[in-house]
C-alpha cells in the first residue's frame, strides 16, 4: 500500500489553556512490561501478556517561560483536567490538514504530573528545558486515551526563546562564561498497586538541583579551590531574545528568567575540573550545589520569570 497520509507533532495543550507548541523533540511511550511465557523444555513462548503500562511524555522544548510557568519548581498535577498531544495530518499531494477539520489524532491524558529535570542554555545557542508528563490512573478511565478524527482547538506561532546569560556565585559575575545547565536533580515516587495494571500514584520523592557552569577563567581554580567555597549567593539567567532584532531585550526589561537561591548560606560550590589541550583555550567547570538553611523554607531555589539581568 501506497503511503497517503504523513503525521505531523502539533503541540501539548495544558488545562490552563496554554500550549506547549515549540517541541524540539517529543517521545510519547506506553512503558509497556511484557511478560513471556515458555513450557518447560520449549524454545519459542507460548503465552504472552502485558504486566503493567506506564505511558508517558517525554519532551523538550525552548518555551522555558510556559513551562515555569505552568508548574514551577516543584511540578504540577492535575487530577480533574487533562493535557491533549495532537498529531496533524497531512495529505499526500497537498499540505497540512487545516486545525478546524475532524482528521487530526489526539492523545489525552485523563489526568497526570508534569515537571521538569534539566534546563541548558549556551553562548550563541536556544536554551532549552527538559520535560516529563506522566499520566496515572483515577481507578476507572486508562490513563492515556486515543482518539481519532479530531479537530486541533487553534493553532499557536512559535514566539519564545532564550539564551544564555549570565552567572553570579557569591556576588561575583562568573567571567568568559560558555554555558550552564541547572538540573533538579529531580526523583519520582511512582506507584501502581492491588494488581493494577497502570500507575494510580505520581509525586515528588527528592529535589538535588545542581548548577554547572563552563567558563574559560582559570583563576576558579585559586577561588574556591580544592576545598571548595560556602555559597552565600547565587543568581543566574535566561537573556529572551527578541523577535525581528539581532539583540536580545535589554539588561534592565523585565523580559528576562532568572533563577535564584533562597538562603545564605545556600550550599557549594567546587570546581570540577578543566579542559582544554594544544591550541585550544583552557576551560573550567564549576559545581554549584543548592540547599535550605531553614525548615520553614520549601525549595532552595526561587523563579522570576520577569526579571531584569541586575544584581
Amino acid at each position: 500500500m501506497a503511503t497517503a497520509t504523513v503525521w505531523y507533532l502539533h503541540g501539548i495543550q495544558l488545562p490552563s489553556g496554554s500550549w506547549i507548541s515549540q517541541l524540539t523533540d517529543l517521545t510519547p511511550a506506553t512503558s509497556t512490561a511484557h511478560l513471556v511465557g515458555y513450557a518447560s523444555g520449549a524454545v519459542v513462548p507460548s503465552f504472552r501478556a502485558a504486566q503493567g503500562v506506564r505511558p508517558e511524555f517525554t519532551f523538550s522544548t525552548p518555551q522555558i517561560g510556559t513551562v515555569l510557568t505552568a508548574c514551577g519548581l516543584p511540578g504540577v498535577g492535575y487530577a480533574a483536567n487533562y493535557a491533549d498531544l495532537y498529531f496533524r495530518k497531512s495529505s499526500n499531494l497537498g499540505g497540512r490538514v487545516s486545525i478546524v477539520t475532524a482528521e487530526h489524532q489526539r492523545l489525552r491524558a485523563m489526568r497526570f504530573f508534569l515537571y521538569w529535570t534539566r534546563i541548558s542554555a549556551g553562548q550563541d545557542g536556544e536554551a532549552r528545558i527538559e520535560c516529563r508528563l506522566v499520566p496515572t490512573y483515577d481507578g476507572t478511565n486508562a490513563p492515556l486515551v486515543p482518539a481519532g478524527t479530531v479537530a486541533i482547538p487553534f493553532y499557536v506561532l512559535a514566539s519564545e526563546f532564550y539564551t544564555l546569560g549570565p552567572v553570579v556565585l557569591n556576588g561575583v559575575e562568573v567571567a568568559d562564561l560558555s554555558e550552564w545547565s541547572l538540573d533538579l536533580g529531580a526523583r519520582m515516587r511512582e506507584r501502581a498497586s492491588s494488581g493494577q495494571d497502570f500507575l494510580s500514584f505520581c509525586g515528588v520523592e527528592s529535589h538535588d538541583p545542581v548548577l554547572t557552569c563552563t567558563t574559560g577563567d582559570a583563576a576558579w581554580w585559586v577561588s574556591p579551590g580544592l576545598s571548595g567555597a560556602q555559597l552565600t549567593t547565587a543568581k543566574f539567567f535566561l537573556r529572551r531574545r527578541q523577535p525581528d532584532q539581532t539583540r536580545c531585550y535589554a539588561d534592565g526589561s523585565a523580559q528576562h528568567i532568572a533563577v535564584s537561591a533562597v538562603d545564605n548560606p545556600c550550599g557549594l560550590v567546587t570546581v570540577e575540573r578543566s579542559g582544554g589541550a594544544g591550541p585550544d583555550p583552557a576551560t573550567v567547570s564549576l559545581r554549584a550545589g543548592f540547599r535550605i538553611s531553614a525548615v520553614a523554607d520549601a525549595h532552595p531555589l526561587s523563579l522570576d520569570l520577569a526579571a531584569a539581568i541586575t544584581w
